[in-house]
């Protein structure tokens, strides 16, 4: 065998051989490397449209998804959770459609004047991540 290795080095196809083994062997070790990084974090923000909710007027709830700042087009499924303050026994829970450029809405109106919770629960890319923001209603 050793023999066999020695003579295959000093053809000049032999050691182009070896060579190629070699960096084959690196770039699958840097390869793997790689891949085992953590993935870059899911961002999810919340926005209303109109700023500002009143009561009985439509609103359109947003969450914005984006990783390492690109949209996300492809998110499992986002939900919205809606409660108020007072009496938060009852919390609604509404699929939202996904609606172009990692943007993903409902639309409600608030029937009753308060204080508001809403968590946009957000599964994408193996990621599951859960902003919650506070909405005032009338007053």
């Amino acid at each position: 065998m050793k023999r066999f290795f020695v003579s295959a080095l000093k053809n000049p196809a032999g050691v182009l051989f070896f060579l190629l083994f070699i960096l084959s062997a690196c770039s699958q070790e840097e390869q793997s490397v790689q891949s085992n990084q953590a993935p870059k974090l899911v961002e999810v923000e919340i926005k209303l449209n109109p700023k500002e909710a009143k009561l009985n007027q439509e609103v359109e709830i947003q969450a914005i998804v984006t990783q390492d700042n690109e949209p996300v087009e492809d998110a499992d499924d986002v939900k919205f959770e809606i409660w108020k303050e007072e009496g938060g026994d009852q919390h609604d829970t509404l699929e939202a459609t996904h609606i172009g450029n990692g943007v993903y809405a409902i639309n409600i109106k608030f029937h009753n004047d308060g204080l508001y919770y809403i968590i946009a629960h957000t599964n994408a890319r193996d990621l599951h991540t859960m902003p919650k923001i506070q909405v005032i209603v009338g007053k």
